[in-house]
């Protein structure tokens, strides 16, 4: 009887957690990526940029993660991108609401900029062009969109949000300022328009 019980206790837990508009769970990143001193020095020397996440919530247990980019020219958004299309089955949490995953970014060439996503089945790689007279140099991989504290943030479940943003920055008296406009709570939508910011690419989660 007991088991019973306590089974049911959960179903009814989770079927609570389903239906709650605003539940969430705590996301985990690195968002300095790579650990050890020659790692950092190859990094350096490669221009590469990482950014690790790890979600671990026994209440997500089977979820699918949907993952969507769109990216914004001179201000015109162009039509939003599932990431993974047909192969989204690969992009769930495990039996214990475990998932974890890295994104890599770089100014391949001087004319084009590379994204990879690396998730335990699966890898998908994105190419965009600069914008003309940007230096693909300038462009960074931010997480900070978020607002992590001690590497963790909370973010909704069944709601889409902003989990990257692969931009270039916010130029004021000749500095230029990724941390500032990633923190800015300003929707990326408005960048351009606030900013100035003529070009970037966000990526969108939602914990379906």
């Amino acid at each position: 009887m007991r088991v019973v019980l306590t089974a049911l206790l959960w179903l009814l837990l989770a079927l609570a957690y389903a239906q709650t508009p605003e539940a969430s769970t705590t996301l985990l990143t690195n968002q300095t990526g790579f650990t050890g001193p020659d790692a950092m020095e190859l990094n350096s020397m490669l221009g590469v940029e990482k950014q690790h996440f790890e979600l671990s919530d026994p209440r997500l247990a089977g979820r699918v993660l949907h993952l969507t980019y769109q990216e914004f020219r001179d201000g015109v958004a162009q039509p939003e991108q599932d990431l993974l299309g047909k192969d989204r089955s690969r992009f769930q949490l495990d039996s214990a609401g475990r998932l974890a995953f890295n994104v890599y970014a770089r100014a391949a060439t001087d004319a084009r900029l590379e994204v990879r996503f690396f998730f335990p089945t699966i890898g998908k790689r994105q190419q965009f062009q600069p914008l003309p007279g940007a230096l693909a140099s300038d462009y960074s991989l931010r997480a900070d969109i978020q607002a992590y504290k001690k590497q963790k943030a909370s973010v909704p479940v069944g709601r889409k949000f902003p989990l990257l943003v692969y931009t270039l920055p916010y130029v004021k008296d000749g500095f230029l300022y990724y941390c500032d406009l990633a923190q800015s709570k300003v929707p990326p939508a408005e960048w351009f328009k606030k900013f100035g910011i003529r070009h970037f690419v966000v990526y969108q989660l939602t914990i379906e």
